[in-house]
C-alpha cells in the first residue's frame, strides 16, 4: 500500500530538480514512495518512547523537541530559519497538534562532531528535559573508534536521561555519498532506535541522474531549501506513520539500556570556560565572549603568550576558534610537560570549519587525575591571535 500521508505533498518540491533526458519531469508517487521506503529501510526498533510523545501531544500536553547535530541541523544553506528541516519538522508537529504547545530546541553547531556533541548535550539539550531528540552527525563524524565511542556515549546520555526521551537518528550525506551511516546504524540497531536516512533516500536518484545534486544543494553537503524540504518531509512522514498506528504500539516496553559496546569515558562530559575554571597561569590571554557558539572564551593578540590549566579528568579536549582570512596563529599544546599537538588557527573556508575541537588527553584505564595543560604560541607562527572557546572535560 502506498503512503497517502498529507506531509508527502511537501516532497513534491523535488520536481524542480528532476531531469528526464532534457525534458521537464516531475516527482511521481512511485518515486516519492521509493524514496521514503529507502529512507526508513531499517529494523523498526522500539517505538514505545516515540509513541508516548505522540500520545502526550495528542492529549494537549506540552512537549519539547530537540535537535543536536552539525551545520545541516543548524540550518546552513537554507534561505531562512523557517525553511530549515528542523523548523519544517517543528511546523508539522504544530500543524498536527494545533492545541498543544510544541517547544523547539535547535542545538546544531556547524562543523562539529559527536565528540563536541557529547560534551554539550547536557547544557544544550537535556537541561530542557526534551521529550524527543533527533541526532544528526553522519557527515561530521569519522570512521574511527574515537567517534564511535563519542557517538555511543552521546546516545546513552540521552536515553539515560531522567525523563526517558525518545531518540531518532538521522543520517545526512555529502555529494560523493560519504557518511558514517554504516557505523551509526549499527549502534542504532543495537539500541533499537528509529532511524531515517536522507542519504539513502536521495543518492540512488542522484546516481541515475533522476535528481540533479545542484537542485538540492549549492555545495558538496548542505541542502538548500528543496533539500531541507525533502529531509523534513521524510522525517514528518515517518512520524505521521507512527502516529497513524498508535493503537498497535504498546504503552510500555521491556526494553532496557543495554551494556555499552565502547569505552564509557563521557558520562559527565561538559564544557569548562572562563566562568567555571581559572588558569593557574596566564600570559597575554584575556577573558572575552567572542565565539558565536560558546561564551566565556580566552583570547590573545600579543606575542609570547601562554596559558596553563590544572584539570582533574580522565579525558581533556579543547574547542578553539579558527579564521579564514589567515589572521590567526598556531599554538602548541603540552599535557604534563609532554608535547601533544599544534592547533592551527587558520583554515580553508571550503574544507574546514570556524569552530574546531581536539582531544588532548585520554585515560585508557578511565582513571581521573589532575593534569597540567599548557597552551603556548608555536615559535614558527607568524601571527599571534588565538581564541580558546572552552575546554572539554570528563
Amino acid at each position: 500500500m502506498k503512503l497517502k500521508y498529507k506531509i508527502l505533498a511537501a516532497i513534491m518540491l523535488i520536481s524542480v530538480c528532476f531531469m528526464s533526458l532534457g525534458r521537464e519531469a516531475y516527482a511521481s508517487e512511485d518515486i516519492i514512495h521509493d524514496m521514503y521506503q529507502r529512507a526508513t529501510d531499517f529494523p523498526q526498533g522500539d517505538l514505545t518512547r516515540l509513541a508516548s510523545v505522540l500520545r502526550k501531544a495528542d492529549a494537549g500536553e506540552e512537549i519539547t523537541i530537540g535537535f543536536i547535530g552539525g551545520s545541516i541541523t543548524e540550518g546552513y544553506n537554507a534561505s531562512s530559519r523557517e525553511n530549515t528541516y528542523v523548523s519544517l519538522v517543528h511546523k508539522w508537529w504544530c500543524d498536527t497538534f494545533p492545541y498543544t504547545v510544541i517547544n523547539l530546541i535547535n542545538a546544531g553547531v556547524g562543523g562539529t562532531s559527536s565528540y563536541l556533541g557529547v560534551h554539550r548535550v547536557e547544557s544544550d539539550i537535556l537541561a530542557y528535559k526534551p521529550d524527543l531528540v533527533f541526532v544528526e552527525f553522519a557527515v561530521n563524524d569519522a570512521f574511527s573508534q574515537f567517534n564511535m565511542s563519542s557517538y555511543e556515549n552521546l546516545i546513552r546520555r540521552i536515553l539515560g536521561a531522567e525523563n526517558n526521551p525518545a531518540v531518532i537518528l538521522l543520517f545526512s550525506v555529502n555529494q560523493n555519498g560519504d557518511s558514517v551511516q554504516a557505523v551509526e546504524t549499527a549502534i542504532g540497531e543495537y539500541y533499537r532506535l528509529p532511524m531515517i536516512s536522507y542519504g539513502d533516500a536521495i543518492m540512488p536518484d542522484v546516481a541515475t541522474n533522476n535528481i540533479e545534486w545542484e537542485g538540492i544543494s549549492s555545495d558538496i553537503v548542505h541542502p538548500n531549501d528543496v533539500g531541507h524540504s525533502i529531509y523534513a518531509a521524510l522525517i514528518s512522514a515517518y512520524i505521521e506513520e507512527v502516529y497513524a498506528n498508535l493503537d498497535t504500539i504498546e504503552e510500555t516496553s521491556e526494553w532496557t539500556l543495554p551494556e555499552p559496546i565502547t569505552l564509557q569515558a563521557y558520562d559527565d562530559a561538559h564544557i569548562e570556560n572562563c566562568y567555571t575554571i581559572q588558569p593557574v597561569e596566564s600570559h597575554g590571554f584575556e577573558e572575552r565572549n567572542i565565539n558565536r557558539y560558546f561564551t566565556g572564551n580566552w583570547s590573545v593578540y600579543q606575542k609570547d603568550a601562554s596559558i596553563t590549566f590544572a584539570v582533574d579528568a580522565m579525558s581533556i579536549g579543547i574547542i578553539y576558534q579558527r579564521d579564514a582570512t589567515g589572521g590567526f596563529g598556531d599554538y602548541d599544546v603540552y599535557v604534563d610537560g609532554e608535547y601533544v599537538t599544534t592547533l592551527y588557527g587558520n583554515y580553508d573556508v571550503k574544507t574546514e570549519t570556524e569552530t574546531d575541537t581536539a582531544q588532548l588527553y585520554f585515560s585508557e584505564e578511565l582513571q581521573k587525575g589532575e593534569h597540567i595543560v599548557k597552551i603556548e604560541k608555536n615559535p614558527k607562527s607568524e601571527k599571534d591571535c588565538f581564541i580558546i572557546a572552552g575546554l572539554l572535560v570528563s
